[in-house]
């Protein structure tokens, strides 16, 4: 079932906030900032050997983030439904959620920090995805290339009487499995259903794949998708276009490897560098066209996303780094070279090629995406407003 804390509903409750606008001070809301950056760091997990811990990683900076996006989507025929702060647990697409629900439902019922009183819970789970957005600045990072989203966020989201209300299901969400993506039943056809995107919206929120990690136990997929480490600390705690950089590599698809052995669903893997990066199907689609490879079912490869029979490799320049924009292969049958996807056809210049266009810049993936949010968590929604002075 849909739930939060008991506590925390029956404060809703008691204040009869649920269905009034509530629209936090400045003062109000830079003090649920502070609660939300408290909870973040609160968990934080060193890196390394060293003692004292110098370097480390930041789970709930991702967390909040994935559970914003969970937070705000919807059936593609629930054309009302908006972020409301309530999240399925029992659906299997929310599984690990709960962690940070918690937190966040535990930190709402507090009286002391005054959070109930100035804001919906709604919005207090909207402002705990912008606010680790925030915190993932890269250090030294030019206001360009940050993502500073605080003064754009508007308030006044209603919770709902009851949670248990509302219904969603595994095919709300975008099927890790899917790699194709333009045409039917393809990445830019889901997130234009649920949020009203554009292409170049829909390759510039998957970016935000570049924080955290996926977790064998809730997904049966293993890895980061960006892996370094580096004097600031875990990259995946980090928002820039590293994710964009890294599809630029040779990868192969494997079965994702859990506990004790046990497999897992089928992701990619990169062939060079090190720790365990991944792909998806739907992180690779950006760039290759996967679908062409499982005839029957050409757009999601399931049940555990079949393996895909083309080969990825990317050309090197001189120095040996890899080049987004070019693709060289040499397939051995029957495996095939996979294709360009739609989203990075024609030269470097072109501005349709999404992939390389992020892939090369920064500061406009930063600025793109950004776009790309706020449309999500503005979306079905009227007479929001900013803090107030």
């Amino acid at each position: 079932m849909m739930y939060r804390t008991l506590e925390a509903i029956a404060l809703i409750s008691i204040l009869s906030i649920c269905n009034s606008q509530t629209i936090p001070t400045i003062a109000e809301r830079n003090a649920a900032v502070q609660v939300i950056k408290d909870i973040i760091n609160s968990h934080k997990e060193p890196i390394g050997d060293d003692d004292p811990p110098t370097k480390f990683r930041h789970p709930f900076r991702a967390g909040f983030v994935r559970l914003a996006f969970h937070d705000c989507v919807h059936g593609s025929g629930y054309t009302t439904k908006a972020c409301d702060g309530c999240i399925n647990h029992a659906n299997p697409e929310n599984a690990g959620l709960k962690r940070y629900t918690d937190e966040l439902d535990a930190a709402y019922a507090d009286v002391s920090n005054g959070v109930a009183t100035s804001m919906t819970n709604a919005d207090f789970y909207t402002l705990a995805g912008v606010v680790a957005l925030d915190e993932a600045a890269e250090p030294g990072a030019t206001i360009p290339q940050q993502f500073n989203g605080l003064e754009i966020l508007k308030f006044g989201r209603k919770d709902p009487d009851d949670c248990a209300t509302e219904v969603d299901d595994e095919d709300d969400f975008l099927s890790p499995h899917i790699g194709r993506f333009q045409g039917n039943n393809g990445i830019e056809k889901f997130f234009d259903r649920r949020f009203g995107f554009s292409l170049q919206d829909s390759v510039a929120i998957l970016g935000a794949h570049t924080l955290g990690k996926a977790h064998f136990e809730n997904s049966k997929f293993e890895g980061m998708w960006t892996t370094a480490v580096n004097n600031n600390g875990a990259q995946s705690d980090f928002l820039n276009n590293r994710y964009y950089r890294h599809i630029a590599g040779d990868w192969t698809q494997v079965a994702a490897q859990g506990p004790g052995g046990a497999s897992g669903n089928m992701q990619w893997k990169r062939t060079s560098g090190g720790g365990i990066r991944l792909m998806l199907n739907v992180d690779m689609a950006i760039a290759f066209d996967l679908h062409n490879n499982n005839t029957e079912n050409p757009f999601q490869n399931e049940p555990q996303g079949q393996v895909n029979t083309c080969v990825i490799d990317v050309e090197e320049d001189e120095v040996g780094s890899k080049k987004p924009g070019n693709q060289t292969c040499e397939a051995v049958a029957p495996n095939i070279c996979c294709p360009r996807s739609t989203t990075n056809e024609g030269g470097e210049d072109e501005e349709t090629n999404y992939f390389f266009r992020y892939a090369t810049n920064n500061q406009r993936w930063i600025s793109e995406f950004k776009t790309a949010y706020f449309k999500m968590i503005f979306n079905n929604e009227v007479g929001l407003s900013a803090a107030t002075p």
